[in-house]
């Protein structure tokens, strides 16, 4: 309940509220997206390479991705992502707080033109391990890992200056090495076991999400500027404090055989 009311909280950047609303948090953070690999291939041997920056709730993702089409259906992606904190101390009393720690994925999967006027589509599957921390006012600093299996289809469009895409990964988050170290400032939790287990915001066990996103690059064939947005959505019935909405922007490199003796319009 507590991360659907966040998700409410926060529903009006949909509408171009701005960005002042990304850095308000409302609790410590044990989840955030990083941004998804969408390259749109056409064709066999294109090869992409991404860098940005982006911000969810308070939490900055700094994220490098390539992308490689092996094969005129068959493709691969690695990711990486680092999580940065943007709060230099626990200053309020709901104990906002954001994420800290790197992920690495990588996928393979399927993807093939829709005709000849730059659509296409993709179907991926692939694994990541995140691991960070985070800190709370009630419960402390916390440090924790996860495993997160997915599955990705993608829908998009690409011609020499603009891509346009969508994608809806989901996401399989699986907890592992969760260690509090319960704040002083609840001392009932730090010396009950009880209250120990029962306190805990998240727990060894398996979360389900939906993370649909949405993509735009704006350029010229090999270069490109790229912004995304998207959101994560908790299917599970347990309850987890995480990020609902990330934005993103970075630069992309493109290279595809086609250009290649390609004149200049």
């Amino acid at each position: 309940m507590h991360s659907r009311l966040c998700a409410l909280r926060f529903l009006p950047l949909l509408l171009g509220v701005g960005l002042g609303a990304l850095l308000s948090a409302c609790s410590a953070t044990y989840y955030s997206a990083n941004a998804p690999n969408v390259p749109v291939f056409t064709e066999k041997n294109e090869v992409q390479f991404s860098a940005g920056a982006g911000l969810s709730n308070s939490t900055r993702i700094i994220n490098f991705q390539g992308a490689y089409s092996a094969t005129d259906h068959l493709a691969f992606k690695l990711n990486g992502a680092r999580f940065t904190n943007l709060r230099d101390t626990l200053v309020s009393s709901d104990g906002n707080y954001g994420l800290n720690g790197n992920l690495i994925e990588g996928s393979v999967g399927w993807y093939s033109p829709l005709g000849n006027d730059g659509f296409a589509a993709g179907f991926y599957g692939g694994y990541g391990y995140f691991f960070g921390n985070t800190n709370s006012l009630e419960l402390g600093p916390a440090e924790f890992g996860y495993n997160r299996y997915f599955l990705q289809p993608e829908l998009g469009f690409s011609n020499d200056l603009v891509d346009i895409a969508g994608s809806l990964k989901t996401s399989l988050v699986n907890f592992n090495n969760v260690n509090f170290a319960f704040s002083s400032l609840n001392p009932e939790a730090a010396n009950d076991s009880y209250l120990r287990s029962y306190s805990a915001p998240v727990e060894p066990e398996n979360y389900f999400f939906l993370e649909p996103a949405l993509t735009f690059r704006f350029g010229y064939r090999f270069l490109k500027v790229q912004t995304q947005v998207g959101s994560s959505i908790l299917l599970s019935d347990q309850s987890l404090d995480y990020n609902f909405l990330f934005i993103s922007a970075g630069i992309v490199f493109h290279f595809k055989p086609s250009y290649v003796g390609k004149g200049p319009l």
